[in-house]
Parts: C-alpha cells; structure tokens; sequence
C-alpha cells in the first residue's frame, strides 16, 4: 500500500495556483495558504503484483499474472503561475518598432550605457492572494491543479500457453491487455459547454471576463488495451535462431497521448476512441544466421577458405504494421465553439485509392462534405452539425521495413 504527500515548495510563495472558481492566484505558504497549496493526501494506492505458472506436462507451461503500477505527476508543470514565472520586457516608446524606449525621465534613451528602464517589482500581497482582474494578469494562460488530483495507474494482467517443441523451439500463445485508470488528460476548461456560442460563452469570460486559457493538470479519463499474441522462439542451434511474433490489439482512449487534450469538450464521451498511436496488426520477424563456412562448419572449415568465408553472420528485423488512424475533419468556422473540433461527413462511400506522397490521395477526399454548424450567434444551437464521422475512425497506410546485419567474427 502506497501513499503520496502533496508537494512543497522550497520557499514560501514557490507555487502559485489559480483558482478558476474565485479568478486568484493562491502562494503556497503565505499568509493562512498552506505550503502544499491545500492538496488532498492520498492514502489508498494499492499496488499489487502476482504471478502464477503450473507445469501441465514437461512441454506445457501455463503462465498468469496482474498487477497495478502508479506513475508519479507526468508533467513539469506544476503551479508555476505569476508570479513564479514573470518577467520585464522593454517595448518601443512609439508605435514605430525602431522608436527605441526610453528611461524613466520620458527623455533618455535606454541604452547599455544609460541602463535600461527599471524593472517593475512584482507586489506580493501578506495573504498570498493575487487577484487576477487585472488587465495584464487577465489575459494570462493559467494552470489550475485540483485540490483531488490523483496519480494515474494501470491495471495490467496476462495469461499465456507455452509449448516447447522440436529443434531447440518454442510457441506461446497469450492473451495480453491494460486498463487505464484516472489517466492524466491536460485540459483548457476555459471552454464552453453549449454549442454556437463562440468565446461570449466561455464561463471564465461570463464570470470574470477571462478569455485566456486555463489548463487543468489533469483531468482524469480512462483507457483499454486488449490483445491477442503469438511467438513462435528458435533458440540458436545449427547456425539459426529467430523469433516470430505477431500480435492483434485494439487500444481506446479519450485523449491522444500522456498529457494531450481533448478533441471534443462539449461532449467529452465522443472522444473516446482509438488511441492515435494504435496498430491493429503488428508482425516482427528477427533472425540471426550463421553461414555455414570456416571452422567448425561443413564448408571451407580450413586454410585461405576458413580466413576469408569464415565468421560470417547475417541477422535481420522485419516490421509489418498495419497503419496509424486519424481523423478527417472540417472548417470548424461555422461551428463557432472553441475547443471542439468539427469532423466532416461522410456523404459516400469511403474509398482507399492507396495513394502516398504530394498531389496521390490516400483516400477519396470527394467522399465528404462539410457540415452545416451552427446558425450565426447569438441564435441558439440545440442541435449542431457536427459532422457524422468520428475521432479516428479511418486508418492511413501501413509499413514494412527491413534492417539487415551483417558480420565477421575474427
């Protein structure tokens, strides 16, 4: 059993979160703001590892095993607003970009002889609350960490046959899968939850007049992996040793990678769907071929034949995946709501014409049409065109690629 205490700042005032409900920026450790920012510890993370194997016969093995794995926060950004990060810029004087500032006399030119204009102090109030109204501090992209965030963790569990078989070989034959629990999604929630309404709908900008972003670390969502996989192993013997694997899985997510966002926040269950990086079908074949020449080999065992043919090694990897998906969207203009993405319909038949490269379709793009969105605000939107085709419903070319080695043992 695990637990995790919040973390703390070196110094009072090292963290700075925002607080979207009040539009502050919180110091840890000033004034009555506790150091670690108000974080709820955790004290129920359980996890787990067990594995069994059972000998059915002298060439039949059955193997298990689950287990629970935690990460620890995936990102570098931790509360690090104003005034943690700030910084002074000097601007031209005039509108002109070659009218160059000046000090604080309205008259001397900053140079690095006169100095440069003093540098604005940055006011820490005794409570440690900044209020963020102000113009400056308004149009600033925030992070907000929840006072209940907890660390994402994986549910992983497996159960395989192994048969060994003749000439030094093995097959095994598993059924392999994760789940995905709390998985760590970073999330612009400055964002509308109705359709149609453009930024006037983003409830900081309704509250506070807020229009920037406030990206929560994290949101929490789910994951699923399952797969089947079969290898076939030949120990090196007789100059040869390989392994074929392949393996068929599917892997759905709402988000696109460890920290990504989401594609579309008004109805946030339509993103789930398969992970950007998905391949259904994956076959590896490697190998490892020792030429039979030069010593201790039937052919040219001696003398010249043995120094120049002998030692040789070939060894290779090939990869055959099927291709990655992705998603066909459309101009999201007439949607006018930020943070969804419109996707595009699909009016015909959809049609892989194979091609690669600039100019050669993959697909028939004449297969859809753009979708209707929404009416002009502030007219409502009950029932937008969204587009009827999905996050990642389509799949792009597929690959293979050959790496081959070859050596000589002296």
């Amino acid at each position: 059993v695990l637990f995790r205490s919040p973390a703390t700042p070196r110094h009072n005032g090292g963290f700075s979160n925002y607080d979207p409900s009040t539009n502050n920026l919180v110091l840890a450790g000033l004034g009555g703001n506790p150091s670690n920012l108000g974080m709820d510890t955790q004290y129920r993370y359980f996890a787990p590892r067990t594995g069994i194997s059972y000998r059915v016969t002298n060439n039949t093995v059955l193997r298990a095993g689950f287990g629970i794995s935690y990460t620890p926060f995936p990102d570098n950004t931790y509360a690090y607003n104003y005034p943690i990060r700030a910084n002074n810029s000097y601007q031209p004087a005039g509108s002109s970009a070659f009218t160059p500032a000046v000090l604080a006399d309205g008259v001397t030119v900053a140079t690095f002889q006169a100095g440069f204009p003093a540098p604005v102090p940055v006011v820490i109030p005794a409570n440690g609350i900044i209020p963020a109204n102000t113009p400056f501090l308004r149009s600033q992209v925030y992070t907000y960490i929840p006072k209940d965030y907890k660390n994402p963790y994986a549910e992983s569990w497996n159960a395989a046959i192994q048969q060994a078989l003749p000439g030094n070989m093995s097959a095994q034959l598993a059924y392999v899968a994760n789940h995905g629990v709390d998985i760590s999604g970073s999330q612009n929630i400055n964002l509308p939850s109705t359709y149609g309404g453009g930024a006037a709908s983003e409830p900081e900008n309704i509250a506070f007049g807020r229009t920037a972003a406030t990206n929560q670390y994290f949101m929490s969502f789910f994951s699923n992996y399952e797969s089947i996989q079969a290898q076939l192993t030949k120990r090196f013997s007789r100059g040869l040793s390989f392994t074929s694997a392949f393996t068929r899985g599917k892997g759905l997510s709402y988000i696109s990678s460890d920290d990504g966002g989401l594609t579309f926040f008004v109805d946030q269950r339509r993103n789930y769907a398969p992970w950007d990086f998905d391949r259904k079908y994956n076959f590896e074949q490697t190998f490892t071929y020792e030429l039979p020449f030069g010593h201790g080999h039937r052919f040219m065992n001696s003398g010249v034949g043995d120094a120049i043919a002998g030692g040789w090694k070939i060894s290779g990897i090939i990869s055959v995946v099927s291709g990655l998906p992705f998603t066909v969207s459309a101009n999201g203009g007439t949607l006018n709501t930020p943070g969804t993405t419109q996707t595009a319909n699909l009016s015909g038949k959809y049609h892989v014409l194979h091609g690669i490269g600039t100019g050669s379709h993959w697909f028939d793009p004449a297969a859809f049409t753009q979708p209707t969105g929404c009416p002009a605000a502030p007219a409502p939107c009950p029932s937008p065109g969204l587009g009827n085709t999905g996050r990642n419903q389509f799949r792009g070319p597929g690959y293979l690629q050959d790496n081959i080695s070859l050596f000589k043992s002296f």
